[in-house]
């Protein structure tokens, strides 16, 4: 106050006082009391030059301990500014994308006023990403007002929608209820070599787009294959509808004959008029045949609507995020959006009808996917971008890291620069690798240091030793050989 500078309030997802996880638990709600506590402090000594963090490596928390931080200002009729960041990101193009995610989804909804990405990598590669994101949002509070505001929805906790299983006749693509959250590609879409160290262990698609019928997008209805593309492999078909006519409602005649999922694509801009399409096709089709999806330039509101829509007539129809082309120039404006999406619960399997730049379609699904907790395919790594603490070389240490355990689906592993941050920051991560004094190291399990002063040289060894210890490691399988489509 006397040198007349600002203060910013962090609050670490894994460094909440006992008392506070006694009385809210490790949660976002737990994060915003602690902040606001010192808030308090603040405004006690006529302080009021604060911005105010939430950090947390997970996106989901982040996300909703960002939105619970507003909604709690509001009641208490403060109005500081906010600095949005995924803390520990992770490096290269997961990095990236993890951080459109979670920083993304709130811009979409107008919350923060700073964004730092926080990525693995040399200092200077986080100003492209965080630039490119901001330059997305400015000006947007200048446009035109939403035709219907997105009254009654208030993604303020993790609630989403309960949904039923879809699936085919013959059971080989499903998504809702309990089922894998599935991915359907172009049948040519291509890969971007080189972009990720993670590319030998993505996922093949679950289902395909022939190439030519991809190409004149959803002007008619749309089949889609299984992944091996036999004779009768058609296990959906993508139907677009604007109103209800005459071709809607002869497909309640024919919903019983086909042996592939209806997937309604609702094409009207029109509230009541979505309302509607909604009713009629809930009550007209038979469960656990149908799909549902909807088109836009603005994937959140229209998802955001078609949810509110379901719920109200509790509706348990699963829905498909459906990315058509134009969507897919900018990777990380789909990603934010997709953020806000799976953030807020809504999305039961993703389509994406184009290559995405730079990342390429099938690097970029999974990767989202992954980041938001949707679907876990390989080990997640939580670790820090390194500043003048760091004890060891950080880039070089998570390289090897990740080409020793990278095959570890369902694994959470922490790699911090030293003990300052370190083990707050990797809270949820099941094993942590941090920088304890210059050329050593301390591994923990979960928050507990149980390997103490391991020379750097030996400490990767280590780190696996630990994970074959409790019962975690499993030798890597090679990578697939895929056949040409």
């Amino acid at each position: 106050k006397a040198e007349g500078r600002a203060l910013r309030i962090g609050t670490n997802h894994g460094s909440l006082s006992q008392r506070m996880v006694q009385r809210y638990g490790d949660s976002p709600r737990g994060m915003v009391e602690s902040a606001l506590e010192y808030i308090r402090f603040c405004e006690e000594a006529r302080f009021h030059q604060i911005v105010l963090s939430m950090k947390a490596s997970n996106v989901k928390v982040m996300i909703y301990a960002y939105r619970e931080l507003v909604e709690r200002m509001r009641e208490l009729e403060m109005a500081y500014p906010i600095h949005l960041g995924v803390t520990e990101a992770g490096g290269g193009i997961e990095g990236i994308l993890k951080s459109a995610q979670g920083i993304g989804a709130l811009l979409e909804d107008g919350i923060g006023d700073t964004v730092r990405v926080s990525l693995t990598d040399p200092p200077e590669m986080e100003l492209g990403p965080a630039r490119a994101l901001a330059s997305l949002f400015s000006g947007r509070g200048e446009g035109p007002r939403l035709a219907y505001p997105e009254a009654g929805l208030g993604y303020t906790s993790w609630s989403p929608r309960e949904t039923h299983l879809s699936a085919d006749r013959s059971h080989r693509w499903s998504c809702g209820g309990a089922a894998t959250f599935p991915v359907t590609l172009m049948s040519n879409a291509q890969d971007v070599p080189g972009v990720s160290e993670m590319d030998e262990r993505l996922p093949q698609p679950d289902s395909r787009i022939p190439a030519d019928r991809g190409e004149q997008g959803l002007e008619g209805n749309l089949t889609l294959f299984n992944s091996d593309q036999v004779k009768d492999g058609v296990v959906r078909r993508i139907i677009p509808v604007e109103v209800i006519h005459d071709d809607v409602s002869s497909w309640t005649e024919m919903a019983d004959s086909v042996d592939e999922i209806l997937q309604f694509h609702l094409t009207t801009q029109d509230l009541p008029q979505l309302n509607s399409l909604v009713d009629y096709i809930h009550h007209h089709f038979k469960a656990g045949r149908t799909l549902l999806s909807i088109s836009g330039p603005d994937l959140v509101h229209r998802y955001r609507l078609l949810d509110l829509a379901l719920r109200r007539l509790n509706c348990k129809m699963p829905v498909d995020l459906l990315v058509t082309r134009d969507l897919c120039r900018d990777p990380l404006a789909l990603a934010s959006q997709l953020g806000a999406l799976l953030g807020d619960g809504i999305g039961n399997s993703l389509t994406i009808m184009g290559d995405v730049a730079m990342t390429g379609s099938r690097l970029f699904a999974f990767t989202v996917l992954q980041g938001s907790g949707t679907r876990i395919f390989s080990t997640e790594f939580v670790s820090c971008p390194s500043c003048g603490r760091t004890l060891f070389d950080l880039e070089e240490t998570s390289r090897a890291i990740r080409a020793r355990t990278s095959h570890l689906k369902g694994l959470k592993i922490g790699i911090m620069g030293c003990i300052v941050n370190g083990p707050g920051e990797m809270a949820d991560a099941d094993f942590g690798y941090v920088g304890s004094a210059a050329g050593r190291v301390d591994l923990y399990v979960g928050q507990d240091i149980v390997k103490k002063n391991i020379p750097a040289p030996q400490a990767v060894d280590e780190l696996v030793s630990l994970i074959r210890e409790h019962g975690k490691w499993v030798d890597a399988e090679p990578a697939p050989v895929v056949a040409p489509v």
